[in-house]
């Protein structure tokens, strides 16, 4: 059986994620890192609790918890397919040769 195209971009699309996630965390889903006299980053993708809340409004996704994973991985996602990951994720994004 063959897969469809749209399913082999979402296939793609989580492995990306996973790689931003292990690039912002090292995959360790319960993560805070306070290095800028703000607001701590938080979980596997390093979510700002403002950004987090904002990305969940904008992309009407569940948006309660940043240090939970598949939470978390949705949201990145959204941000991906609109185009403004990029934006957010630069570091990694530079690192993984992703832009």
């Amino acid at each position: 059986m063959a897969i469809s195209l749209a399913d082999f971009k979402e296939y793609r699309l989580n492995q990306e994620a996973l790689q931003i996630a292990n690039c912002e965390s090292s995959l360790i889903p319960d993560v805070v890192v306070q290095d800028d006299g703000g607001s701590p980053r938080l979980g596997m993708f390093q979510f700002k609790t403002a950004t987090y809340e904002w990305m969940g409004e904008k992309f009407n996704l569940p948006h309660t918890d940043p240090q939970n994973y598949l939470e978390a991985r949705e949201i990145y996602k959204a941000a991906r397919r609109a185009g403004i990951a990029k934006n957010h994720w630069v570091n990694c994004f530079r690192k993984l040769k992703l832009i």
